[in-house]
């Protein structure tokens, strides 16, 4: 999971130096992490320790790609997510999940 926190954040630095370099195509990246004190999923906890779940959205126009994750900070449960998504109206999605 070291190696996953890594990696992302190395993207996130070579994505934003990126698109910083492109400012004429307007992408959009977001980058969020929360600390929950369980991991709970649909009311089952799900490993035995404080959770981290970083995500990473990188959007451009209606198009939109994340990655979310998840894990323990005992790597008793880790998961990673990855989500594409389209906007079809401000008000209406469709996304696809592969997790």
């Amino acid at each position: 999971m070291k190696l996953f926190l890594n990696l992302t954040f190395s993207c996130v630095i070579f994505l934003t130096l990126h698109v910083s370099a492109q400012e004429s195509q307007p992408w959009q990246i977001d980058f969020r992490t929360d600390i929950f004190s369980l991991y709970l999923w649909r009311g089952d906890q799900l490993g035995d320790a404080p959770a981290i779940e970083p995500e990473i959205c990188l959007t451009k126009g209606n198009f939109g790609f994340s990655i979310w994750a998840a894990t323990t900070f005992n790597d008793s449960y880790n998961e990673i997510d990855i989500i594409l998504n389209y906007r079809v109206l401000p008000f209406l999605n469709i996304s696809f999940y592969d997790y």
